[in-house]
């Protein structure tokens, strides 16, 4: 006996299994934000969303060694930022090993976009959560929100905020959406 053939389900960007039959009603059309990338609320950047995750690259020889940690430049690498939407924030979090744990322990690379003074800004900072010394990067966009889901190696220009435990040679570091 003929057994038909099932058609082939296709899987969303969300996860979510469809019929190949399925289609959207013309009055209720898929909004803009459905281009298959997960997105993040944030009120700061264009649209009010920004991507589920950033990466965050310091390029070799950004961070340097000053003597009392010699992980420094071992954190001229890439990170990748998660979301956190109540705060328009995106974090990493070191897990084991931590860098400089002879000195003052790196625990964080963050980016957070804000709005002060009428200007959008963007803020990349490395740093420990037990000091209120960080790195710091920053791009000022103005009076126009970024356009935070377009990032593609974003250059964000070093804003003179250092640690004492290192230094940066003051380059650009990137920042792209994901």
């Amino acid at each position: 006996m003929f057994r038909r053939r099932k058609p082939e389900w296709a899987k969303l960007a969300s996860g979510l299994y469809v019929p190949p039959y399925l289609e959207f009603a013309p009055w209720y059309p898929c909004p803009d934000c459905c281009d298959g990338s997960p997105t993040c609320e944030c009120t700061y950047c264009q649209g009010d969303l920004g991507p589920q995750q950033f990466q965050v690259e310091f390029p070799a020889g950004t961070l340097i060694n000053t003597g009392q940690c010699t992980d420094c430049d071992a954190q001229n690498t890439t990170f990748v930022l998660e979301c956190n939407p109540s705060q328009c924030t995106w974090a990493y979090t070191y897990v084991a090993p931590v860098p400089c744990t002879d000195t003052e322990p790196f625990d964080y690379v963050t980016l957070d976009i804000l709005f002060t003074g009428g200007e959008y800004l963007v803020d990349v900072a490395i740093g420990w959560t037990s000091a209120v010394v960080v790195i710091e990067w920053t791009k000022n966009y103005g009076g126009t929100k970024p356009d935070c889901r377009n990032f593609s190696n974003e250059a964000i220009p070093y804003n003179g905020r250092n640690l004492t435990v290192c230094t940066s040679n003051e380059a650009d570091i990137l920042v792209t959406a994901l």
